[in-house]
Formats: C-alpha cells, sequence, structure tokens
C-alpha cells in the first residue's frame, strides 16, 4: 500500500488544531521500560487509539564505547493504537510530529490554564 504523504501531513495539522482548540483530550504517563523515552502522550478515537512520544537518545555509557547513543536519532513517534495499547500502524515521520507534541505537551501540563489563572491575580 502506498501512502500519500499529504494525507499524513493533513492528519497531523487536524490534530494540532484540535488539541489547541482542547476538542481532543491527551493524557501522559512515563513508560516503564525504555529509557530513551521520557514521556507518553495518550488519546482514544471510537475504537482506537493514538500514542505520541519523543525518542532520545540515552547518553548512558553503560552500555559500552558508544553508551546507549549508537543507532538511536531523536525523533517524534505517532502510533495508531487499539484497545490493548498495542501498536497497529505508525504514522510516517513527518516534521509537523514536533508542532504536535509541543501542543500536545502544552495542553496536558495545563499551561493556558495556568496563564489564566495567574493573570486574574
Amino acid at each position: 500500500m502506498v501512502d500519500k504523504p499529504d494525507k499524513w501531513v493533513q492528519l497531523v495539522a487536524d490534530l494540532i488544531e484540535r488539541t489547541q482548540e482542547n476538542r481532543l483530550k491527551w493524557s501522559s504517563y512515563v513508560p516503564k521500560q525504555n529509557p530513551n523515552i521520557q514521556m507518553v502522550y495518550r488519546t482514544t478515537h471510537k475504537d482506537k487509539g493514538l500514542r505520541l512520544y519523543k525518542i532520545e537518545p540515552h547518553t548512558s555509557t553503560d552500555n559500552g564505547p558508544f553508551g546507549g547513543i549508537f543507532g538511536v536519532r531523536e525523533r517524534v513517534v505517532l502510533e495508531i493504537i487499539d484497545a490493548q495499547q498495542n501498536p497497529v500502524w505508525k504514522v510516517p515521520d513527518n516534521p509537523a510530529l514536533n508542532d504536535l507534541l509541543e501542543a500536545v505537551r502544552y495542553q496536558v501540563a495545563g499551561v493556558d490554564e495556568f496563564l489564566t489563572d495567574l493573570l486574574r491575580v
């Protein structure tokens, strides 16, 4: 199956818009098994979910002369997941995934509510 790149770009743009407008709510958790991932964000739509995370090279020197960074590049990953949290599809790499991650982090951290409350004082 050949993916149309513009379809994936449109998906990410739509997710950014829905997140910024709070029409799509995300939650977060700290993964236990991967030191290259600090935080995972997820949301649901119908019977599928979306999982978003950033892979960051692990800088420990415990894994030989190259540490944990050999072969690991920094990137943002968006996956479609099933009800059991299993990945069923990985959205192709897209520079806009960084913008989606920032919008999701902003929402989950409650920055807008914090600023609104703080500016009322």
